[in-house]
């Protein structure tokens, strides 16, 4: 499945795709939490940023290509649970 969506502040809903659709032993989680819209990576997960995702098919045009020329993207990285 597609591990969600998450609101970009200056951009608005971009979907999370994961780095490939490998099989469930070579996957490594990455979901967004449905009660406080935060991005939850485990340890050597990846993803990008998309207009959709549709699961287990890979579709190139469903990329974004954020312009960050002169911007900033900012984060937080919540570590209390470690």
């Amino acid at each position: 499945s597609c591990p969600g969506n998450l609101n970009v502040e200056g951009f608005g809903l971009a979907s999370i795709i994961p780095t490939g659709w490998a099989t469930p032993d070579e996957f490594i989680e990455m979901r967004v939490n449905d009660t406080s819209g935060a991005l939850v990576a485990d340890l050597g997960s990846r993803a990008y940023f998309a207009n959709g995702c549709t699961a287990g098919v890979y579709n190139h045009t469903q990329y974004l290509a954020f312009n960050l020329l002169g911007k900033k993207m900012k984060y937080t990285t919540d570590m209390s649970g470690l």
